[in-house]
Formats: structure tokens, sequence, C-alpha cells
């Protein structure tokens, strides 16, 4: 065998423990950045007069992973409404809106609760809501419980109502 040959295993073994000894000193398990996705709005509620439904919901205040978020961290939400028929077994929910933090044209924002109109709803018919809600940096949380609305015909007050005083009536 030749001298270049048996050069070879010193070389490798060199070579390793080179790297063994050069390598990193600390050895824990690599850190994942916090998720930027927002926990999913639980508490969509619905409330109806007339032909508006009424929506309120509290802006996430953690993540996905139940770490708390900054404040701001949720740059929009995305309101999705379905309408059910007597067939319909399973909503085909539609995008209504997107509600921007920052431009809270259709929407206003009190105290950590949003609250969201919509308008012109046809009575009789069942609407269903659920909503996503979107952090700044672009995560979705998951989709948010979802609410009815049954948009009834209010009663009017009674007209020429008259009583007549009795004895002890």
């Amino acid at each position: 065998m030749s001298k270049q040959y048996r050069m070879v295993p010193i070389v490798i073994a060199v070579l390793v423990l080179t790297a063994a000894l050069t390598g990193c000193g600390r050895k824990t398990y690599p850190l994942t950045p916090d998720s930027p996705r927002p926990d999913a709005v639980r508490d969509l509620r619905a409330t109806v007069r007339d032909t508006v439904a009424y929506l309120s919901w509290s802006i996430p205040a953690k993540n996905i992973e139940g770490k708390p978020m900054e404040a701001g961290s949720v740059g929009s939400f995305r309101v999705y409404r379905a309408e059910l028929d007597r067939e319909d077994r399973r909503p085909r929910f539609r995008q209504v809106d997107e509600v921007l933090m920052d431009q809270q044209a259709s929407s206003t924002v009190r105290g950590g609760t949003v609250a969201w109109t919509a308008q012109n709803l046809q009575y009789g018919r069942v609407y269903v809501y659920r909503l996503r809600a979107y952090s700044a940096k672009g995560g979705a949380s998951d989709y948010s419980n979802e609410t009815r609305a049954v948009p009834l015909p209010s009663l009017s007050p009674p007209r020429n109502v008259k009583a007549q005083a009795g004895d002890g009536s």
C-alpha cells in the first residue's frame, strides 16, 4: 500500500477532531419565534333589530400558542356570512367585509371590543356569521364561533288604547 493511502485515515481523524473541538459550546433546543397568528375569537354575538344585525366580539389578546400578543398586533378581521335555506345542511360562507383596525370606517372599537353592523337583511331569512382575525404580520386565526341572526318584523305599539275605571278594576 502506498504512503498516500496510509495517510487518509489520519487526515479524516484530524478533520473529525477539529470539527468536534471548534463546534458550538452550548447545546440547547432551538428557540422558535412566537407565532404571529392570533387566537380565534370565541365570543362573537349578534343582536337583530328589524333588518339590521349588530355583531360584536373581543379583540384576541393572545396568539394560538396562548402567549400574550402586543396591543395593535391584530391588523384586521374578515367577516363571513352564509344564508341558510331549509335544504341547506352546511352553510356556504362568503366574505362580506374586512374590518381594518387602522381604518374603522365600517366598525367601532371600544375597550377591546369591536362592533360591526350588517344592514338590509331580509325578514325571515337565517343569516350565519363567523370571522377570522389577521395579525399585522399576516398570520390568520382559526374561524370564530358561529352566530345566527334572524330579522323579524318588529311589532308596532297598539294604537287607540282606552281604559275605564270601575269598581275595584
